[in-house]
């Protein structure tokens, strides 16, 4: 509720798998937003496609929304989770400008993010890490 409170940047959830990190998430959402997108990158590797354009908020949520018909994309009301970002770097790279945008509340969250992590740290892209991490 606290990240949920204040302009905040998009927040790092990391845990073994099957501990019930989407579950958590997930019931946050229904409590808390209008709509959920969940967008899970092991499951749906067409999402990936998005991702490996533009970077840029509003190019990466038109691109969503064409994979995504059903899914509501309203900044402040929609939280979007980013399921197993570590299936999709550039999905990750793309934390950072939701960062920078603050329209979209967006939740990254995967079993090995930790390991995705550390990688990133021992290449020095530390400042690239533009989030909250929990």
């Amino acid at each position: 509720m606290e990240w949920k409170g204040r302009p905040h940047k998009p927040l790092l959830v990391k845990g073994q798998r099957q501990v019930g990190k989407t579950f958590i998430i997930e019931a946050f959402a229904k409590k808390n937003y209008a709509y959920f997108v969940n967008i899970d990158f092991r499951s749906d590797k067409d999402a990936r496609k998005v991702f490996f354009g533009n970077l840029d908020v509003d190019s990466m949520i038109r691109g969503l929304e064409i994979l995504y018909p059903d899914a509501v994309f309203e900044p402040g009301s929609t939280l979007i989770l980013f399921d197993e970002i570590q299936d999709c770097p550039q999905a990750y790279s793309s934390l950072k400008y939701f960062a920078l945008d603050g329209r979209y509340d967006v939740i990254g969250s995967g079993s090995l993010l930790g390991v995705a992590l550390n990688r990133a740290e021992k290449e020095e892209r530390t400042d690239d890490l533009s989030f909250f991490y929990h």
